[in-house]
C-alpha cells in the first residue's frame, strides 16, 4: 500500500507538470497518446529519482519503461555537423534504474521487493510491437540540427517528442516531403512535443534543433 500510494502521488505530480508544459505548446492538437505520455512521465521520474536519490521514483520509472511497448526507430538521422558517436545505451536504461534504486533503498525491504517484481517483468516483457511507439536516443551538439525521415499515415494524429538532459533548449520542426514547414514548437525547455495530422501517407522530415552551445543527450519518441 505504501508503494502504491507513493507512486500514485509522484505520477500525478509529474503528469500535472507535463500537461502544464503542453498548454504552452501552440502546435498541439489534442492530447498526447497514452504511451508517449507515460514515457515522458518515466523520464521525469528518473530525473527526479536521481536528483534526490529516491528509490521509489527510479523503480516507478523502470516499471513504466517495462510496460510501454516500444521499438527502435530504425532510421539514421541526418546531422548538420557531421557524424558523432551514438551513446552506447539509452540515458535511462530500466536495468540501470533498478540497480541504482536498490543502492538508494539500502535495507528498505518494501523497495527491494518492488524492484525485484519490476525486474521480473523486464525479463519477460516483449518489445517491438507493430504499430507501437518508436524511440531513438543520441547526442546533439550545441547549435546542431538533427533530422529524421519518418513515414506517417494520412489523416491520423502524428506525434514527435524530444526529451533532453536539461542542459539546453530543444525544439522540433516538421516538414513534408517537399520541405514545406508543417508544424513547429517554440518552448524554452529541454523537451518539446509536436502534433499534427499528415495530409498524405509517406515521409515527413522531423528536425530537432539545439539552440544552446552545449551538447544535449536526448531521447526521441514518435507515434
Amino acid at each position: 500500500m505504501k508503494k502504491i500510494l507513493l507512486t500514485t502521488v509522484i505520477l500525478a505530480a509529474f503528469t500535472v507538470s507535463l500537461f502544464a508544459q503542453a498548454d504552452a505548446n501552440k502546435t498541439e492538437i489534442g492530447q498526447s497518446s497514452e504511451d508517449l505520455t507515460a514515457l515522458q512521465v518515466a523520464n521525469d521520474l528518473a530525473r527526479y529519482g536521481y536528483s534526490v536519490e529516491s528509490s521509489s521514483a527510479l523503480i516507478g520509472a523502470a516499471e513504466i519503461y517495462s510496460q510501454v511497448r516500444t521499438q527502435p526507430l530504425g532510421v539514421q538521422p541526418e546531422r548538420s555537423q557531421g557524424a558523432l558517436a551514438t551513446p552506447a545505451a539509452r540515458e535511462f536504461d530500466p536495468a540501470a534504474l533498478l540497480r541504482d534504486a536498490r543502492r538508494f533503498a539500502g535495507s528498505d525491504t518494501t523497495m527491494l521487493t518492488w524492484a525485484s517484481e519490476v525486474e521480473r517483468a523486464l525479463n519477460t516483457q516483449t518489445r517491438g510491437a507493430v504499430g507501437g511507439p518508436k524511440y531513438d536516443w543520441d547526442v546533439i551538439r550545441g547549435r546542431e540540427e538533427i533530422t529524421y525521415r519518418i513515414d506517417f499515415r494520412a489523416n491520423q494524429i502524428a506525434e514527435a517528442v524530444v526529451l533532453g538532459d536539461g542542459s539546453t533548449y530543444l525544439d522540433i520542426y516538421v516538414y513534408d516531403r517537399n520541405w514545406n514547414l508543417v508544424v513547429y514548437t517554440d518552448v524554452y525547455t529541454s523537451g518539446a512535443r509536436a502534433l499534427w495530422v499528415p495530409s498524405y501517407t509517406g515521409v515527413y522530415h522531423v528536425r530537432i534543433v539545439n539552440w544552446g552551445t552545449r551538447n544535449n543527450l536526448y531521447e526521441f519518441f514518435t507515434n
